[in-house]
């Protein structure tokens, strides 16, 4: 058997009974809903009606009866929902006052009117694979009913599609033109995936008729999932009942991400999502204490449910990067009060942005990333063209944009800390905060020196400071002292590539800032240094008008002919470099190694991986001598 989830609201039709009808109460019993077996293209689906399959909550807090699944045609409220013992669910409908919902009833009653239709969130399921040429057999083990409609026109299972029929099953935009994993006719899903070529040398695809359906609805599954996990499975939806291909799916995933990225707290970010009481419950610490001792808790079956949704078995335990922690106590708080927590969340994704010398320049982060992530570059964009009456005359080109894909994959990176255990024992939220940080410091250090200088070999990233095409200002045969001309040479070579550069900025090391704090810009008297401190920001130097920070990863031990100790200077709109992560620290603890000491060794793991947009954004210098 395999289980997974999926989302998107699904529906079932079945016959209203006319004797339940009461007159003087407005109200009709009707069937909601049963496990009798529908024959769905992808299989027989059954509504699972046992105890805990099916979550109550919203059929017994005054449901909606709407007409024909429309949420703006609201008839009447459901009550009185139950799931009886012979696996039907049954209600009352309740009409409303309203003309609309009086002439819907007096249908109803007339007999005009005898269909219902259920409204479902599928939650999991279960496939039963088919033996020959039977078809699967999906159970759905968790569902949630959402409302119930009155329908003109029964479902048509011949075509699988088990709710309104479908007149125009080429139009994904005709009202029912909707299935299991995408809202969108299965056809559209077929298409797509039979159009696209099995390799590059568009070779004929040799896959039956099956193994496409199977292969589509496995890929709009892992779709709906993403967006699921990203808060994006409306424009996921959208986006595949259109009946547009995988890969425009995934494109637009990620043009929803760096629209978003400004802020990557607006959405949760991990596999899973927790509740407020989960969030307050959860202990790092105990997490660690637990994959050491192999003790079982609420940390453990976190890491399980990340483990099926990310399809990876964890070295150790997982421990999800968007959960909120229970921040510890400012050190200046009075010892009497240290039984207070501070409930203020804070999370390993919180930490981590907070230390990444690279965010603070401004660059691009996309926490809780699902699969690789396409992204393209506009290389070249054809000029405009003066034409006369007729635009199509001869010597007038037509030109289409040049568009370079790049793809950012997971990247393992992994860090080495050690706590102790009476550290991992405490109980007071330090523990875990403690912890969180210590990690996240150590994981920014390296996507930091990932980002500007990664080799791109040996699993690393490749960092700006080694990309193809990187404008390179140099300052001297044997590196020079820097001045402010080879920052306005920097600039200059930026701006050439027609780059808005409003929100710019410069990267290097304290060394640097030191010797331009003594660099007056011009020999003049009232010169100003070519670095200033910028008024109300600590720590943020000023150099031409840009923000300037400050990392000593930024390497002062480059060489050059035969200068030696010479620094690195980055420059460049840093929203252009993008930084993926993939939603979860793997946690593996070693409690041998340093047992002697009364310490646990704790390696973490995380997928990280960095790229950019287009590299003219940037500029560098690499022999500064300071």
């Amino acid at each position: 058997m395999e289980s997974r989830s999926i989302k998107g609201i699904q529906y079932r039709t079945v016959a209203l009974d006319r004797a339940a009808v009461n007159t003087e109460a407005r109200t009709v019993r009707v069937a909601i809903s049963s496990e009798t077996p529908v024959e769905r293209w992808f299989g027989v689906e059954t509504l699972g009606h046992n105890p805990g399959e099916v979550d109550m909550s919203r059929m017994q807090n005054g449901a909606a009866a709407l007409l024909g699944h429309d949420p703006d045609q609201h008839i009447g409220a459901l009550e009185n929902v139950t799931l009886d013992a012979d696996r039907i669910m049954r209600g009352d409908i309740h009409f409303s006052r309203s003309q609309q919902g009086q002439d819907v009833f007096n249908d109803v009653q007339d007999g005009i009117r005898s269909k219902i239709s259920v409204g479902y969130r599928i939650n999991d399921y279960q496939v039963t694979k088919g033996v020959g040429d039977a078809p699967d057999q999906v159970r759905i083990t968790s569902w949630t009913p959402m409302e119930a409609s009155l329908v003109a026109i029964p479902a048509d299972d011949r075509v699988g599609v088990g709710r309104n029929f479908d007149p125009n099953p080429q139009d994904p935009g005709t009202p029912g033109a909707r299935d299991l994993n995408t809202n969108g006719h299965p056809a559209n899903l077929i298409r797509s995936s039979e159009m696209e070529p099995k390799d590059a040398a568009n070779q004929a695809t040799t896959q039956t008729p099956d193994e496409i359906r199977a292969n589509a609805m496995n890929e709009a599954l892992e779709l709906q999932g993403a967006g699921a996990r990203l808060g994006l499975d409306k424009e996921v939806r959208e986006a595949l009942g259109r009946g547009l291909s995988g890969d425009a799916v995934r494109k637009i995933i990620t043009d929803k991400l760096v629209e978003r990225s400004g802020n990557p707290f607006s959405t949760p970010a991990a596999a899973v999502q927790f509740s407020e009481k989960e969030q307050k419950s959860y202990s790092i610490a105990r997490a660690i204490m637990a994959q050491a001792t192999g003790i079982n808790c609420f940390e453990r079956e976190v890491s399980q449910d990340i483990q099926k949704t990310l399809g990876r078995e964890a070295k150790g335990i997982y421990v999800p990067t968007n959960l909120g922690m229970k921040r510890a106590l400012d050190a200046t708080v009075q010892a009497t009060a240290s039984g207070l927590i501070s409930q203020e969340p804070v999370t390993f994704i919180e930490f981590l942005y907070a230390a990444l010398a690279l965010r603070r320049a401004g660059c691009t982060f996309l926490p809780g990333c699902v699969g690789n992530i396409p992204f393209a570059r506009q290389i070249s964009t054809p000029g405009a063209q003066w034409t006369g009456d007729d635009p199509v005359a001869p010597g007038v080109t037509n030109g289409d944009p040049t568009l370079q894909v790049f793809t950012m994959t997971p990247k393992q990176l992994m860090a080495q800390r050690a706590y102790s255990k009476q550290l991992l024992a405490q109980t007071a939220g330090f523990a875990d905060t403690y912890v969180m940080q210590d990690l996240a410091q150590s994981h920014a250090l390296a996507v930091d020196m990932a980002g500007m200088f990664g080799a791109g070999s040996s699993n690393q990233p490749m960092g700006i400071a080694n990309a193809t095409g990187l404008t390179i200002v140099p300052l001297g045969t044997n590196g020079a002292a820097p001045d402010f001309a080879h920052v306005v040479a920097m600039e200059t070579q930026v701006a050439l590539g027609n780059v808005d550069t409003s929100d710019a900025a410069y990267l290097t090391n304290t060394k640097v800032r030191g010797a331009l704090k003594q660099t007056l810009v011009a020999q003049a008297s009232g010169a100003r240094f070519v670095w200033e401190s910028a008024i109300g920001s600590k720590g943020i130097g000023d150099v031409n008008g840009y923000p300037a920070y400050v990392t000593n990863q930024v390497p002062y031990n480059l060489t050059k002919g035969s200068g030696t100790a010479l620094s690195a200077i980055l420059y460049g709109v840093w929203r252009e470099l993008i930084i993926a992560e993939w939603g979860a620290l793997d946690i593996l603890t070693d409690p041998y190694t340093l047992a002697t000491q009364g310490l646990i060794r704790v390696i973490s793991t995380q997928l990280v991986d960095v790229n950019y947009r287009h590299i003219q954004s940037f500029a560098a210098t690499l022999d500064a001598l300071c």
